[in-house]
Order: structure tokens, then sequence, then C-alpha cells
């Protein structure tokens, strides 16, 4: 009868430890289950992705153009620079809720300049610049297409002017297209390149 008596305690606390076992894996798997059916929504909009945007530098400009340091006083910016090993540059629109207007030379920027730039291969360039400076872009040893946009709307500028030697000598320059009128001597801003060369 002790014999028995063991045997059934022996099977009691095998079946109580079984119950557990089983009782802790189920609640678990229900917890897994229930994350694992929970979805997480990331808005992210694919087409307005641009890598080179963080790489890109700026200086802002006074209504009537010129540098400057006072955020009050910014009416809109100019891109004075790039610091990315991303090759495709795709010049925002806007920047810090202001448009992007010009493509210029900066003293304060040397290093990190457009000209003589050897990473970018493709440059965009947004329907709000209305002007790229003289030699800014000149030099940029690997750049073969140049991409004007055009501008969404009547209000946007219909024209871009385009100075003297601004992508002189990038010699594998081959696509230069825009969607705008230029004003500018294409012989002097694309001297140098590819296209030119042909």
């Amino acid at each position: 009868m002790l014999k028995n008596k063991k045997i059934l305690i022996i099977v009691i606390a095998v079946v109580i430890v079984c119950a557990i076992t089983a009782t802790v894996l189920s609640v678990t798997l229900a917890k897994w289950q229930t994350k694992a059916d929970q979805t997480i929504k990331v808005d992210m909009d694919v087409v307005d992705y641009n890598p080179s945007a963080q790489y890109i530098i700026y200086r802002g400009l006074t209504s009537d153009g010129a540098f400057t340091d006072d955020t009050a006083a910014i009416s809109s910016w100019a891109v004075v620079g790039y610091r990315g090993l991303v090759a495709e540059l795709v010049i925002p629109a806007e920047h810090e809720s202001k448009p992007v207007t010009h493509i210029l030379a900066s003293d304060t920027v040397v290093e990190d300049r457009l000209s003589g730039n050897p990473i970018i291969t493709e440059m965009t360039i947004p329907h709000t610049v209305i002007y790229i400076g003289s030699g800014v872009c000149s030099m940029m040893t690997e750049l073969k297409t140049v991409t004007i946009k055009a501008p969404p709307t009547a209000e946007s500028p219909a024209s871009i002017a385009i100075a003297n030697l601004a992508f002189a000598g990038c010699g594998k320059l081959s696509t230069f297209s825009s969607e705008r009128s230029i004003e500018g001597e294409e012989s002097s801003y694309l001297m140098g390149t590819a296209i030119k060369n042909q």
C-alpha cells in the first residue's frame, strides 16, 4: 500500500508539472502570437526619399541675393557645397521651409565645394533654382548627367540663368537636359564637357 501511495504521489506530481508547463507554454505562445499579429505602420514616401539631402551644405540668402548668417533675414537658400558619398545629388526645392534658389560658390566652404567634386555622377536641380553661379560646378570629374526640373505651376520661375563656366571642365558630362528655358551662353557654361567635345 505504501508503494502505491508513492506511485500515486509521483503520478500526481508529474501531472501537476505537465499542467504547469503546458499553461506556461500556451500563455507564452499566445503572447508571441499577439505580438506577431500586430503590425507597425511606418509612413515613408519612397518617391521623396533623397539620400543625398543630408550632405548638402547651404547658406542663407537675403531677399536681394546676398549671403547672410542672420536667420531672421534669410528669404531663400543657396547650395554651396556637398560632403556626401552618394553619387546622385538631388537638390531639394526647399530647405528649412524656404526655397532653394541658387547654386553658388562661397568663401566659407572650400574643401566641400561642388567645383572639383570627385563623387557626384548625377545632379538633379529643382524648379526653384533660378541661378547657377560662374564655375560653381566646374571640374566635377565624375559628373555625367545634369537634369533641370520644370516648374510644377505657373508661379514658379520659367527660366534659369546659368553663368559662364558653370559646368566647364566636367569632361564626362554627356547628358544635360533642361525642362526649362536657360539664360546663358551654352558654349561657355558647358565648355570642356563631353557635350561640347563631340
